[in-house]
């Protein structure tokens, strides 16, 4: 893995986004704010990738708005393409720009920003896994804004699934999650849409992946 006493991790954060006029201006001030806090740190990079998947409202009218200083990476598609492609083209990009490791957030306001600064912590410590989860129901403050109650019956069905056949986790499909580049990129996904988190677990599992 990484010597981070003699290298620089390089750290891309990678946010999808779907028509969420109500909730991403609050959530970039919050990103701009953790941003510029860790640049004062030495031992690694962060960039933002920030992927508007299509949205039909004023999404990317107030990215261009609160980008003027250019401190996020903007993708813009024209058309929706779905969650986990904008995933997966987040994670090749990644790959692409020698990125070591991503972290995925979601921008509709599911997660506390703060958290961010303990996932880079985990990152720094050189960790033996692929994959770092959150957990929404392990911290309660990773329901920040819009805590998707409606889904939490079906999550928790098929997070019970996937611990049935050897995996070891209780929110399949947080969306704060650090994945090592090369590793999530040998995954070869698939799926566009948002059951992708259950794809990335088999096929880690398969792997091996910790």
């Amino acid at each position: 893995m990484f010597d981070i006493s003699e290298e620089k991790i390089d750290i891309l954060l990678l946010i999808p986004c779907f028509n969420e006029e109500e909730n991403i201006e609050n959530i970039l001030e919050h990103l701009r704010y953790v941003k510029q806090n860790l640049q004062k740190r030495s031992e690694f990079n962060l960039e933002i990738l920030i992927i508007n998947d299509g949205s039909t409202d004023r999404t990317m009218q107030i990215l261009e708005k609160n980008n003027q200083d250019s401190i996020f990476i903007i993708l813009n598609y024209k058309e929706n393409k779905g969650y986990g492609y904008s995933l997966i083209n987040g994670f090749k990009y990644a790959k692409e720009m020698k990125f070591s490791w991503i972290i995925s957030f979601d921008m509709d306001g599911q997660h506390e920003p703060k958290y961010l600064y303990k996932f880079i912590e985990l990152i720094l410590e050189n960790p033996p896994e692929q994959i770092i989860s959150g957990s929404r129901y392990k911290i309660s403050d990773l329901f920040w804004q819009n805590p998707w109650k409606d889904r939490f019956l079906v999550n928790a069905i098929i997070t019970g699934i996937l611990n049935t056949v050897g995996l070891s986790i209780t929110d399949a499909f947080c969306g704060l999650k650090a994945y090592e580049c090369n590793a999530i990129n040998d995954l070869e996904l698939k799926i566009n849409g948002y059951e992708i988190p259950i794809e990335i677990w088999i096929k880690s599992m398969k792997k091996g992946y910790k």
